[in-house]
Formats: C-alpha cells, structure tokens, sequence
C-alpha cells in the first residue's frame, strides 16, 4: 500500500506539534501570574509598626526587606482583607487616616504591635513603585517615631533611586 505520508514524515510532524504544545504550555505558565494585594508593616522600632496595604500587585513585587514585612495575598483585594480606606496616595489602611491598625482579616491581624507614636495623619507620599515608595513609607514611620537616623537611612537609599531615575517624585519625609 502507498501512503501519501511516510512513517519518516509522520514521525517528524509528531515531534514538531509536541515541541510546539511543549512551548505554548510554557509561555501559558508564565503569563499567568496572579494579581492580588500586598500587605505591609513597617517597623518603626520599640514594637510600634505601621500598616498598608496596596493593590495590583504580584508576588514578585510584593518581597520584604529589612525592617518591612510584605505578604501577598493572591486574588484578593485590600477591602477583603481589612483595609477599606483609600487614601490620596493610593495606598489602603484599615481606619480612616490611620496607618497604625493592621487589616481584620490580614495576615498581621492577630501578631502584636501597637501604634506609630506620634503620627496624627496619614502617609502622604509617592505610591508609584512599591519597592521604591517604601523607603519613603519607612522615612514616614521613623520620622512618626521621632527616630532622625532611621529618616536618613531611609531617604538615602530612596535619594539614590531619584539619582538613578529623575523621574522619581520626591518624598515629603526627606528633607
């Protein structure tokens, strides 16, 4: 019997549409990172923290640092985790301009910490780039705290990121 396609064609055909699955479930798994929210607390020193928490984020953009906790929360939004509140700058608390109450269904809910000492209003800053905004948020917290070398640490690393990137807003915390 005379085929149209030999065996030799049919196995290289084969091989070809199994390659090309084996790439389009790559590039699938790839492209579909979760969007979701990032909760944060900052450590502003003597068990005092502060509390946000910022939408449309990923896990890759949702990582800690040093003296900032982050923790993503996929497919939910700031509302759903306690944070109802939107300020001017974008970011999410869960009272009113007040920044020193953790969500009541957020990860940091139920962990100890009190109050920023000495803020009376909200954070009012960049909320461009959540890498970049915290060093800002941190200068806010530590300037609440009455704690000029955490201010400077902090608005030292985000002077360094406006050297690199002049179209970075300035931070009001960094005089």
């Amino acid at each position: 019997m005379n085929s149209a396609f030999s065996p030799a064609l049919i196995k290289i055909n084969l091989r070809l549409v199994s390659v090309s699955m084996l790439i389009a479930l790559s590039f699938l798994n790839f492209s579909c990172e979760e969007e979701g929210s990032c909760e944060i607390r900052i450590d502003v020193g003597g068990s005092y923290y502060i509390y946000s928490c910022r939408e449309g984020s990923t896990e890759d953009t949702c990582d800690s640092s040093e003296g900032v906790d982050r923790v993503f929360h996929e497919g939910l939004s700031c509302a759903n985790l306690g944070y109802p509140y939107k300020d001017n700058s974008g970011g999410f608390s869960a009272n009113p301009d007040d920044f020193r109450s953790p969500g009541d269904n957020g990860y940091f809910a139920n962990l100890p910490g009190g109050p920023v000492g000495g803020c009376s209003g909200s954070y009012d800053g960049p909320t461009f780039d959540i890498q970049i905004d915290s060093q800002c948020q941190t200068a806010y917290a530590y300037s609440c705290s009455g704690v000029q070398q955490g201010v400077d640490a902090a608005c030292a690393i985000y002077k360094a990121y406006q050297k690199d990137n002049p179209k970075i807003p300035d931070c009001p915390y960094c005089k």
